[in-house]
């Protein structure tokens, strides 16, 4: 009950963060594509990997806050990838 308490108040809080991990095209040395990380960031600033609470949210049945919570980051900071002019269409 603890965990789940913690993941519904981090959801409310907006504390879970994207990481971007750049893929590297080892033939061209290029980065256009990257994979996009979630972290649960605890009240005391502790980083919680998805295993800790993707589980958790699948079997309460709040996965999908999550997933909307991450689709809403991901586009926000694509807008951003664009502005600064990066090229991670292809």
């Amino acid at each position: 009950m603890q965990r789940k308490e913690r993941i519904e108040r981090a959801i409310a809080e907006d504390r879970f963060t994207l990481y971007f991990q750049p893929i590297l095209n080892i033939k061209t040395g290029e980065i256009k594509r990257y994979e996009t990380l979630i972290r649960m960031l605890e009240k005391d600033g502790t980083v919680q990997a998805p295993d800790f609470f993707i589980p958790e949210a699948e079997q309460l049945g709040i996965i999908d806050e999550i997933d909307q919570l991450v689709m809403r980051k991901a586009i926000k900071a694509l807008g951003g990838f664009v502005e600064e002019g990066l090229d991670i269409s292809s």
